[in-house]
């Protein structure tokens, strides 16, 4: 064997030892000058049928989701009037607790002033003696002697309701 140089091993291999087969497509009709062939045709044609499947198949599914759609729409819709119904009749019932409560407050008040009154003692009026029991007193001073009453039997300014703390709701 003979040497060689680098160099020359170098381009060896950088250069193919068998000539590459030309890659250019073996000659065809040009479509540019004649119309596709029949077998372009068909092949478009079932290209077309396949994408026109695959949208009908899409279009369905989009048509099955609106469908849905509406009906959930439907749904709540109606259970938004029945929410407003439900609404409306609780604001009604409200305004007439409110009104019910007022009501009940006014009384309460005017209850507490009555009570208020029958627990203040109220003065006593001394009893004019009328003209027919005063001689039948004075009789009576005369005949037996006065007995004497001890002063905390005698009850002077208070006034014993007929109502007791219990009925009230008084609690000490």
């Amino acid at each position: 064997m003979t040497k060689k140089n680098l160099s020359d091993l170098l381009r060896e291999e950088t250069q193919p030892s068998e000539p590459a087969p030309p890659t250019e497509p073996t000659p065809r009709r040009s479509t540019s000058s004649r119309g596709p062939t029949k077998a372009d045709l068909e092949q478009q044609v079932k290209r077309l049928t396949a994408d026109l499947d695959t949208i009908k198949t899409q279009e369905s599914k989009l048509l099955d989701q609106i469908k849905g759609l509406q009906g959930d729409l439907e749904d709540q819709q109606s259970r938004l009037f029945e929410l407003k119904d439900a609404l409306e009749k609780a604001e009604n019932a409200t305004q007439q607790k409110d009104t019910q409560l007022l009501k009940l407050t006014a009384e309460l008040e005017e209850a507490k002033q009555v009570i208020l009154k029958m627990s203040q003692p109220q003065p006593e009026s001394k009893p004019t003696p009328s003209p027919e029991r005063a001689p039948l007193a004075v009789k009576m001073s005369r005949r037996a002697p006065v007995k004497h009453i001890p002063e905390y039997a005698i009850q002077r300014g208070e006034q014993r309701s007929m109502v007791s703390d219990m009925d009230i709701g008084w609690f000490d």
